[in-house]
């Protein structure tokens, strides 16, 4: 492998060859002389050495730079000597501030992210100089050396050193050491150099190894004398050689130091190779050693052509190589592990041969170990990628290495990472642990990372947490296992169990960043945890610090994990140095949406009340704060939307944000009440207030965070604001509560107190304006649609919402009256005169007053109609009941607050507020109000002429707002105006108006038809409307001589509208037909009154009426109940002269007992069963149903009021008796006065059997629409009742024949009537017949005398009774 042109190069030296060699005090001396070269201009800053904390007495391995594992006195002394040399040219040396060396860490930089687990930096210690190479073009590469506190960054022509320590506030950028490097002919794809930074033992000086991409080495034993020399001199000091002769495509790709003066170089053939800068006299000189299982051969033709062929030396796959100190002196030990998992152990003697102590393959053993998966095929591979030492501990075997293997399992679908804890000894292997890797798993068909480059481990002291470095993400995974206890398995089954820290985190791939360098931190005084460091392409240098968990919690639950990230995505995914894709961090763990969604609640609220670790409780600017934490709930949602969490979570998200809005609002209103404090001299208790501070004080202790004056806080306004937004639904009932308060207990000035209401209306406002604004603006951000919102209400379902924070009960009640309060502070301080001894309210200050009140009515009909929709579509009784209470109560404050801004002289905002919220009684009250009061103001004798024209102008505006009220809201429009007209003019100046609506408005109020009815007559025009509303009105009616005027006159209006063509004939005659019915069944009412009044005259008052009346017509209906109830309500209305519904009139004419001894001319007891005919024949139109019931009752009845057994038993009698008898009887006289009447024409009389099959049952009632609505216990007592007469028709039927006497009865009723006609005619014949013998006789002048009503002797009866003419009508003459 290597040519002989190498192995000349291996004994070159920076001296001159043909000078003698030195012995031991020459050497010495020359030594000696290098101390006197010339000083170093690097600061001591620059070079002083970090302190390296030793850990179970072991020093720390950096990057694969493993120095010696203790503190020996030799490393100890090199270190003294750098920082004795480096201080030479500082007069006195600084000390650090205690102050920064107690300070964190990450207090040095800018926090990236962190949780509660670890925190990412990015270090201000890069040099300004280094800036533009970071974020270039050009390929560059980073080397840390931590032990000696330096890096390098390697570019394709020059290595840049500078200290990573530095003090002061900013980096020092002369601390910058730039070394060119040799140049050589390079390629585009031409890897960069390699090297590293080491301490030199020649020189005691930090030294300079580069390895370039052909194979040259360069040695520089002083950094600063390179530095700082010219090109020519640099040449003159660098050390230079070269591996030897490297294949095609070969190339070096990673070096490690093997102190004190030596490397381990491996290259991506697999080769090994040892690299020395001294010889063994400690003189300067490059060698190399290929490391391979035969003795190594320095060079030569032959050794070349053996290092090909050699099995060890050639075509390993080298995983990784690094070097660990051992008990000999001058010895060091190298662990190579190949991918494949074979392990090589090499004793690195000084200056003598490398011996290979070990090899063995550990393959199968770690395989055996790694837990299977049930997605695992059997032809995965097994592949090494990295390792690093775990810090020594005491052990029985010093020999033994403790190890952490990274691998991977390699299968055709994905590659699955593992962290494999290893102990080897000697030619054995022991696995002691293996943690999976969960967070990733490297899918087959992307851009496999071992394919480009090898990830690297991290085991940054103190060894609790590993760092997996890739390209372009990095894995941090905890080593403490976690104990299992009994709950376990139940814990595994439920997905609760708790597992070790994992963690990943991605870089943002949009801005192409790289790590280009890694390596371990060691720890110091200040380090809480396991660090490392990273170099980022683009971007900077960047510490990564795990955070030391305690041992006996080190694992995680899924759902903290789960929180942690979102933390992190919404205070660290917005800076603008933000490092990471967040998004792409959390989607490999792949959150259920129930996860998610806790997680966000939980944040929320800790947002809230400042208790998240990333909100800061104190700050200078409460308004930042808020600002602060108002952002971070608006990236919650953001970046929490792709998890499509539930509506509840949105609207609790939602809701929160709108109450920060709020109190950013409240903060902004606050500071300036404060800038006003000194100027209002507001004093309650001998102290000048601000109305929040004393809101915020008198909130229950149990709605807020109580101060702690012991801990210094004392501002209670600032803490409620930092702990209690979360409940600031409550602040805003408060404010109006403690105005009242201070109204109680001592402010009674009232431009004192009008500033007072002045602040609670600021408060208020800004508070509700602000969240119902942010709610609809914002509404599609939380994944609701803005259509769903209006006036920053949701319209949509509030089924399954709590309340709403902005519509509670406290909120809704006292923004109302904070309204009311408000406008009576407006008033009264606007009547105060110019000369009163009072103070007088600023003028601004009472109008924005008036202002307010308006705003306050809106914002009171706003939360109104929220809580009155949330309450709406709550299921539940109570729920619906309190919406209709609501819902009354709403409809008539609004009308009061919009109504009453007239007061305050803000009519228009009163029509606005109207208009806006379609409330035509407002609108009406507001409308006809400021007409009055401009009428008012014109008829002041002060008015000047210009007011009284623009008062004239207004009024024509509002007269023009009538009319276009009418178009919009019609009759709503129509009612409330002419109702409000009324109130204020009376109804005629009303009428007189006539509106366009005038007449639908009149119909439309029942209590109003009566006034239609003039309305249309005094118009003219609508004569058969006026009968049409009468005799709508006239349903109602219960005066008995109201109802028979109005039905006159409804005739008269029917005449009327006939006469002037305004109604056709069938119109005409159903209205008459309609009023005649009526009529007839008022004329039965009257004739039933007539009858009875005799007996009734001798009662004292109505209720005696009553009684008397019961006793003698109802004594047969004491054992039936029912109808004896129905039978006394109907003869107290009789009595009171109320109208008797027709069934009440039925009842009371066939029910009633006629005593004998009664009075009765007009035979009123032989035909009331006819009467009733009438009034049920007269319903039939309306209600056939209903009509054939009654007939049937009647009927029934009619046959029960005689004996018709007795009237069968016609033994022993003549025909005139039998006759006398028949003609005698109540079915007799019913059925010769109907067949008389004509009323048998259309509903002919009922037979015995068609009356006796009619039982009674509430189904059959129901049919008519009369007993449809009467419940069923009424209904079923009343078939009972009923079903008892056609019980007791039976015994008529069965004993008396009544089936064999009713067609003899109907028979002899038609041949009487036939009879009496004839009579009737006859004499009528006769009666003619003397009228024209006494017109001849007058005629011929011939006395007739007339006496006692009769004309010589003969009686005339052409005219009815007076009063009434033939058809019932009221004789209105």
């Amino acid at each position: 492998m290597f040519s002989p042109e190498a192995t000349s190069q291996n004994t070159l030296s920076v001296r001159n060859p043909r000078r003698r060699p030195r012995n031991s005090s020459d050497e010495h001396t020359s030594r000696q002389v290098a101390k006197r070269r010339k000083r170093s201009s690097l600061t001591p800053s620059t070079f002083e050495p970090p302190l390296i904390a030793k850990t179970n007495g072991h020093v720390p391995k950096i990057n694969g730079d493993h120095p010696a594992k203790e503190h020996s006195p030799e490393l100890i002394a090199r270190r003294d000597a750098i920082s004795d040399k480096t201080s030479f040219p500082v007069r006195q040396r600084a000390s650090r501030p205690e102050k920064e060396k107690k300070a964190p860490r990450h207090a040095e930089g800018v926090v990236l992210t962190k949780s509660d687990y670890y925190f990412v930096t990015k270090e201000p210690t890069v040099p300004n100089e280094l800036h533009h190479i970071i974020r270039s073009k050009e390929p560059w590469q980073a080397r840390f050396v931590e032990a000696l506190g330096f890096a390098v960054i390697f570019t394709s022509s020059k290595a840049i050193v500078w200290r990573l320590k530095q003090t002061g506030p900013s980096p020092d950028t002369s601390s910058t050491l730039s070394i060119d490097l040799p140049p050589v002919p390079t390629k585009p794809k031409d890897a960069l150099p390699l090297g590293t930074l080491v301490h030199d033992s020649g020189a005691g000086d930090v030294a300079l190894l580069v390895l370039q991409h052909n194979g040259n080495v360069f040695y520089w034993e002083s950094v600063s004398s390179a530095a700082h020399a010219d090109t020519m001199r640099q040449k003159q000091q660098r050390l230079q050689g070269s591996i030897g002769r490297l294949f095609s495509g070969e190339i070096a790709v990673d070096i490690t130091s093997a102190e004190p003066d030596g490397f381990i170089i491996t290259t991506n053939a697999g080769r090994i190779i040892h690299l020395s800068v001294r010889d063994s006299q400690g003189k300067l000189a490059i060698s190399t050693d290929l490391l391979r299982a035969n003795n190594p051969v320095s060079g030569g033709l032959l050794g070349g052509i053996r290092s090909v062929f050699s099995s060890s030396g050639w075509r390993k796959d080298v995983a990784a190589a690094k070097c660990t100190s051992t008990r000999g002196k001058g010895h060091k030990k190298c662990i190579v592990i190949t991918k494949q998992c074979v392990f090589q152990t090499w004793d690195l003697a000084r200056h003598t041969a490398k011996t290979l102590e070990a090899e063995f393959d550990g393959r199968q053993k770690i395989l055996d170990a790694i837990p299977s998966q049930p997605d695992s095929s059997a032809n995965e591979e097994l592949i090494a990628l990295d390792f690093e030492f775990f810090p020594d501990k005491r052990k029985e075997q010093l020999d033994s290495q403790d190890m952490l293997l990274l691998c991977g399992l390699s299968s055709t679908k994905a590659m699955r990472y593992f962290l494999v804890s290893i102990t080897i000894y000697g030619g054995s292997l022991n696995v002691n642990y293996v943690h999976s890797i969960r967070c990733w798993d490297q899918a087959a068909e992307s851009s496999s990372p071992w394919a480009d480059a090898s990830p690297r481990l991290l085991l940054p002291q103190p060894a609790h947490t590993a760092f997996i470095i890739f390209e372009t993400f990095y894995i941090m995974a905890s080593l403490t296992p976690v104990e299992e206890g009994p709950s376990s398995q139940l814990q595994r089954e439920s997905d609760l169990l708790s597992e070790p820290f994992q963690d990943i985190l991605f870089f943002d791939h949009d801005r192409d960043f790289r790590v280009v360098g890694c390596a371990s931190q060691p720890p110091s005084s200040r380090s809480v945890g396991a660090s490392c460091l990273l170099f980022v392409n683009n971007f900077g240098l960047v510490q990564a610090n795990a955070i030391l968990i305690d041992e006996e919690a080190p694992s995680i639950q899924r759902a903290s994990l789960c929180q942690s990230k979102i933390e992190q995505a919404i205070f660290f995914g917005h800076l603008p140095t933000k490092l990471f894709d967040f998004d792409r961090s959390s989607a490999v763990f792949e959150w259920q949406t129930a996860e998610t969604e806790q997680a966000a609640l939980v944040i929320n609220d800790t947002i809230l009340d400042s208790t998240s670790k990333f909100v800061s409780e104190i700050t200078p600017s409460m308004e930042q704060q808020l600002k602060d934490r108002s952002f971070a709930l608006k990236e919650l949602i953001k970046f929490t939307w792709q998890w499509n969490l539930s509506d509840s979570a949105r609207w609790q998200l939602l809701w929160s944000a709108e109450k920060m809005a709020a109190a950013r609002a409240i903060w902004r209103i606050y500071s300036e009440h404060l800038a006003r404090r000194e100027e209002q001299q507001i004093f309650h208790n001998d102290e000048n207030i601000v109305l929040l501070r004393e809101a915020v004080d008198m909130i229950s202790q149990k709605h807020k965070h109580e101060t702690r004056p012991e801990l210094g806080e004392n501002d209670v306004v600032r803490h409620y604001f930092i702990k209690d937004i979360a409940n600031i639904e409550l602040l805003i009932p408060w404010v109006a509560h403690a105005l009242g308060e201070l109204y109680r207990e001592g402010v009674q000035d009232t431009v004192k107190q009008a500033l007072l209401v002045d602040q609670a209306n600021d408060i208020q406002l800004c508070a509700m304006e602000t969240a119902f604004k942010f709610r609809e603006q914002n509404a599609e951000m939380y994944g609701f649609s803005q259509l769903l919102f209006q006036n920053g209400i949701y319209t949509g379902s509030y089924q399954d919402f709590p309340d709403v924070w902005t519509s509670v009960p406290e909120t809704v009640l006292k923004v109302k009256d904070l309204a009311v309060l408000t406008r009576e502070s407006a008033i009264e301080n606007g009547e105060s005169s110019e000369d009163s001894p009072i103070t007088v309210l600023d003028l601004t200050v009472l109008t924005k007053l008036a202002g307010d009140a308006a705003h306050l009515v809106d914002l009171a009909c706003q939360v109104f109609e929220e809580r009155l929709r949330t309450l709406r579509d709550r299921p539940g009784e109570s729920s619906q009941s309190l919406a209709a209470n609501l819902q009354k109560d709403y409809f008539s404050t609004r009308r009061e607050l919009i109504s009453n801004l007239v007061k305050v002289e803000l009519p228009e905002e009163g029509v606005k507020l109207a208009e806006k919220y379609e409330d035509v009684a407002a609108l009406a009250d507001v409308t006809v109000d400021s007409i009055e009061v401009m009428n008012e103001r014109m008829r002041d004798p002060a008015t000047l002429d210009d007011e009284m024209a623009e008062y004239e102008a207004k009024i024509r505006v509002y007269y023009n707002n009538i009319n276009a009220y009418h178009e919009k809201y019609g009759l709503k429009w129509a009612r409330a105006f002419y109702a409000r007209n009324m109130r204020v003019h009376s109804l005629f100046p009303t009428l007189k108006a006539d509106g366009p609506l005038t007449r639908e408005f009149l119909q439309s109020e029942p209590d109003l038809l009566k006034v239609k009815w003039m309305y249309e007559i005094g118009s003219g025009e609508k004569y058969a409307n006026a009968a049409r509303d009468l005799l709508k009105m006239n349903a109602n009616e219960t005066n008995l001589w109201n109802k028979k005027v109005e039905l006159s006159m409804a005739k008269l209006s029917i005449l009327a509208a006939k006469e002037t063509e305004q109604a056709d004939d069938n119109l005409v005659q159903m209205s008459t037909t309609n009023a005649n019915r009526r009529l007839t069944a008022i004329e039965v009412q009257e004739r039933l009154y007539a009858y009875t009044r005799p007996l009734l005259r001798t009662a004292l008052d109505e209720i005696a009426e009553t009684d008397l009346a019961m006793d003698s017509f109802g004594a047969k209906l004491k054992k039936r109940i029912i109808a004896g109830e129905s039978f006394r309500r109907s003869l107290k209305k009789l009595v009171r002269r109320e109208v008797l519904a027709e069934e009440e009139l039925i009842d009371t004419l066939t029910l009633m007992n006629c005593p004998s001894q009664m009075l009765d001319d007009d035979d009123f007891a032989g035909h009331r069963f006819f009467l009733a005919l009438q009034v049920a024949n007269y319903n039939m139109v309306e209600d056939e149903n209903w009509a054939y019931l009654q007939r049937q009752i009647i009927w029934r009845r009619c046959i029960l009021q005689d004996d018709w057994a007795a009237i069968n038993r016609t033994e022993y009698k003549a025909d005139e008796a039998v006759v006398k008898e028949a003609e005698g009887t109540a079915l007799f006289k019913t059925l010769i006065a109907g067949f008389a009447d004509g009323l048998f024409d259309t509903a002919p009389p009922l037979p015995p059997p068609e009356i006796l099959d009619a039982a009674a049952t509430p189904s059959t009632l129901r049919l008519t629409a009369r007993y449809q609505s009467i419940p069923d216990a009424p209904l079923e007592a009343l078939c009972q009742d009923l079903n008892k007469e056609v019980s007791a028709l039976k015994k008529p039927i069965d004993k008396g024949r009544l089936q064999l006497w009713w067609p003899g009865i109907v028979d002899a009723a038609q041949r009487a009537l036939r009879e009496m006609r004839d009579k009737y005619g006859a004499e009528r014949a006769h009666m003619e017949e003397e009228k024209r013998k006494i017109g001849a006789k007058l005629a011929a002048g011939e006395k007739v005398v007339i006496t006692n009503g009769l004309v010589n002797g003969v009686h005339h009866s052409d005219s009815e009774e007076g009063g009434k003419d033939g058809e019932g009508d009221v004789d209105m003459g």
